[in-house]
């Protein structure tokens, strides 16, 4: 603990604007509380960058936090804050809530064990198997690339059953033809 304290006396908590960021996602910002200066290339900390990885870029303009060594020879960005001009999108302590610039967002509440999203856009989801547990509820169509079956039988098999079939002529007992609007 002695040792962590002797660290932090010589460590410098600074605020600053990000003016530029490079293409590893290390951003540049500019320290009011020195003159304006502009840093190099910083670091930005993350929760996760070996095995799995996050990639969420600050923002031109950002208010960030950043600690320096004393000779603000090396320094890493903490991450970005609130202030009066970036409030707060959304607080619920309960609630995970991310909003983005074009109005999507996402959120799940874990008192209401309830997830919701709101895309402005497509969403594509690829897995090998994907597994729906409960209702699903569609307010919109549904297109499919392939056969769509259900515990009873598929679509084609449907298909196959009622394109071809005929029935007998009322009076006469003849069959009558197949058809002449298919189902597939």
């Amino acid at each position: 603990m002695r040792q962590a304290r002797r660290w932090l006396k010589l460590l410098n908590l600074l605020f600053g604007y990000v003016t530029n960021i490079d293409a590893n996602g290390r951003a540049a910002v500019k320290l009011p509380e020195l003159d304006d200066w502009v840093t190099d290339f910083l670091p930005v900390i993350k929760s996760k960058s070996r095995q799995d990885k996050e990639e969420n870029p600050l923002d031109m303009d950002e208010e960030v936090a950043v600690i320096f060594d004393d000779e603000k020879q090396q320094g890493v960005i903490l991450g970005a804050i609130n202030t009066d001009s970036s409030p707060l999108a959304f607080f619920d302590r309960n609630k995970a809530y991310y909003t983005f610039s074009d109005g999507s967002h996402f959120e799940y509440d874990k008192a209401a064990h309830k997830a919701s999203a709101d895309v402005k856009g497509e969403v594509k989801l690829k897995a090998t198997k994907t597994t729906h547990i409960g209702d699903l509820y569609v307010n919109g169509n549904i297109y499919c690339s392939k056969d769509v079956s259900d515990k009873k039988g598929s679509m084609q098999a449907m298909r196959d059953i009622f394109d071809p079939h005929a029935h007998k002529d009322g009076n006469n007992g003849a069959l009558t033809t197949a058809p002449t609007t298919k189902m597939g």
